[in-house]
């Protein structure tokens, strides 16, 4: 099982090509792809598999694998707290395919990991050129929203509902936005929407205490 220390000690090791370096074994290369990075065990597989698909010979001619495993490597140092090599692994992605949107989105993840808003913003808008996704609308949500830009966030969240994505979370980041954009009436009916949905969570049921406090 690889710690935290074992796979950056992997990644340090293979930072630097070999002469002539030895293709790894399939199956670590497979660990490059586990979902849920946010479980250490899991981001160590990880952090060591897509070290591997970089080393291997053959990625140089396979640009869009190669990316593909620094974009993924760098969510898994983020996920670590490793904020330096996250951004470096997926600068290094997004210098590979720049119209690759995935790696836009999560260089804005890391960026406001960081509380770095105004940069996260530039990076999230350009995901969003390349694909229209509500991963993308959702995190431009979450940052405009950090950046006081409430109405461009609740816009953002709606957009990101209207593309398919139906979570508590993003009603109640429309629901706040809308209210503190001075427009109540509507986060209400947005809360009334989630609830119809969710269920009176204690999240939603606080966004409508929030609306209402301003009708008042």
């Amino acid at each position: 099982m690889f710690t935290h220390l074992t796979a950056l000690l992997v990644y340090a090791l293979n930072s630097t090509p070999s002469p002539a370096p030895q293709a790894a074994e399939p199956d670590l290369f497979d660990e490059c792809y586990l979902e849920d990075s946010r479980e250490l065990d899991i981001a160590s597989r990880v952090i060591a598999g897509c070290t591997a698909v970089i080393m291997w010979p053959g990625a140089a001619d396979e640009i869009e694998v190669l990316a593909d495993a620094y974009r993924l490597r760098g969510v898994a140092f983020r996920d670590w707290g490793e904020l330096t090599l996250s951004e470096q692994d997926i600068r290094k992605a997004i210098s590979l395919v720049p119209d690759q949107a995935a790696s836009h989105r999560m260089l804005a993840a890391t960026l406001y990991t960081q509380d770095r808003w105004n940069e996260a913003e530039v990076s999230i808008q350009k995901s969003l050129e390349f694909e229209e996704h509500w991963q993308g609308y959702l995190t431009s949500c979450y940052v405009r929203m950090n950046l006081d830009k409430f109405d461009l966030a609740q816009a953002d969240c709606a957009k990101s509902i209207e593309l398919g994505f139906e979570d508590e979370e993003v009603y109640y980041f429309r629901a706040y936005s809308l209210t503190e954009a001075g427009r109540p009436e509507e986060a209400l009916d947005v809360v009334e929407e989630a609830i119809a949905l969710f269920g009176s969570t204690e999240a939603l049921m606080d966004a409508k205490r929030q609306a209402q406090d301003m009708i008042k």
